[in-house]
Parts: structure tokens; sequence; C-alpha cells
């Protein structure tokens, strides 16, 4: 597999796309390439039409780049349709382990990394970072004894809280 760089102008997008895409997309997309980089290829065919990163592909225009990196690929029609629609699809098919994603989550919000970049919104990193499922106890020896003290911390305001 080669990659290549081309001029962004000889790109052209799908006109049958059935994927919609959000300007929030295309926005997380742009912060993602200003700050890390463009370092995923789009994937075109024989006729530079995208089959794979249309969202990239409009980033990077709104990003004035003249250049997007590209893997040049001869697709037959059926295959470049069927290949479109699963890279779209497969992402819906992907689940987060809760747990390691705060973990990980936790790491860049304790050496006070953007967040933001994650791509994970204020509302939606809130609601992972406060996962009432994983605290949770599973059976009656997780919960304590009730004539113990204990000392929360606030994962969210630091807040120590008394049990």
């Amino acid at each position: 597999m080669e990659i290549i760089e081309m001029d962004i102008s000889e790109i052209k997008p799908y006109k049958d796309n059935p994927r919609e895409i959000s300007q929030e997309a295309v926005k997380k997309v742009k912060n993602s390439i200003s700050e890390f980089g463009n370092n995923q290829p789009i994937v075109i065919d024989q006729n530079n039409v995208i089959v794979v990163g249309h969202t990239r592909w409009k980033a990077l225009k709104q990003l004035n780049k003249t250049k997007a990196f590209v893997i040049k690929k001869h697709f037959d029609k059926n295959k470049a349709i069927a290949y479109r629609i699963m890279d779209n699809r497969s992402g819906a098919e992907s689940q987060w382990d809760k747990q390691l994603l705060m973990s990980e989550l936790q790491v860049l919000k304790d050496d006070k990394f953007d967040l933001d970049l994650t791509g994970f919104d204020a509302l939606e990193l809130k609601d992972i970072m406060l996962d009432k499922d994983l605290f949770e106890p599973t059976d009656k020896d997780d919960q304590g004894k009730l004539d113990q003290d204990t000392k929360e911390i606030c994962p969210e305001c630091g807040q120590v809280i008394n049990g």
C-alpha cells in the first residue's frame, strides 16, 4: 500500500455518499488535524473519487489545505459502494470499555490536557467521568460495613466526601 500526497483540488467527493456529515463532525476532525496533524489518508478510487474519508476531506478544505495524503486504489463500482457503506457502518458496531475510557480520560485530565480534543463534548465527558454504573456494588461484600468510616473523593471536583 502506497500513501501519496496529492492536490486536494484533484480529489472528488462521491456524490451519492449515503452518510450525512455534520458540521460538528467536520469541526472535530479539523481540531484533530490542527492539533495532531493530518495522519490519516483518504482512500480514493482510480478516478480520484473518495471511497473513505469525506469528513477528513471537508476538514482539510475548510483548513485551506492544498494537499492531502491519499491511498489510491482500483475499485470496481460495487466494491467501492460496499466498502464506503461498511466503513461508515463499522463505527456503530463498536462500544467503549467504560472503565478503560474513564481511566484514559482521567490521565489526560490529570495532565491538564485539552479534553475537547478527544471529540467528546463537555456533557459527554461529565457523564463518562461520573458513570454511576461503574460505582454500583456488585454484591453485599462490595458494599462495605455500615460502621466503617470511609472517605471518597469526587472525581469531578476533588471534594472529600465522608461516608
